[in-house]
């Protein structure tokens, strides 16, 4: 089965190969002698791509067929299984990166937490007439704009 589905003979699977494959009758048979639940072929790729490489060889299918056999139960907790394990990295990922920022502000003194506020947070206001609700004292000659667009990664200002 594997080799039927390594269209290219490369030693290894593609998602494009196999879509391409999984329509086929004979295909459809053999997943389903396994006790495969395979309808949908991305999922399906994404749990036998245990690497993360976009393709699957030979250890990652037989290992993927082999505990992914049974009924759709299986199927499901192994895809949950799966985003889990992607979420906590991803969180994980976004808890250090708040932890960084958290901590650069504990270290700064107090006036420059307060430059720190855009110029244009400084001038807006909650209603028309209310000018003071979001003024914010800033020591003479500092570029608070500045100073922020300089403390945040470029990726967050995009």
């Amino acid at each position: 089965l594997f080799a039927s589905l390594d269209h290219d003979g490369s030693g290894t699977i593609t998602l494009a190969e196999l879509e391409h494959h999984m329509n086929q009758d004979l295909v459809k048979d053999y997943f389903e002698m396994l006790e495969l639940d395979v309808r949908d072929a991305w999922t399906f790729f994404r749990l036998l791509d245990s690497d993360g490489g976009a393709e699957i060889d030979l250890d990652e299918f037989l290992w993927g067929c082999m505990h992914l056999r049974g009924n759709a139960k299986a199927l499901d907790l192994a895809k949950l299984q799966h985003d889990h394990k992607w979420l906590v990295k991803k969180n994980t990922e976004f808890m250090v990166f708040v932890e960084e920022q958290l901590s650069r502000l504990t270290r700064m003194p107090p006036a420059r937490m307060i430059a720190r506020v855009p110029t244009s947070l400084r001038t807006q206001s909650k209603s028309e007439g209310d000018q003071s609700a979001f003024q914010v004292p800033v020591p003479p000659g500092t570029d608070a704009e500045a100073i922020v667009r300089q403390s945040i990664p470029t990726p967050l200002l995009s």
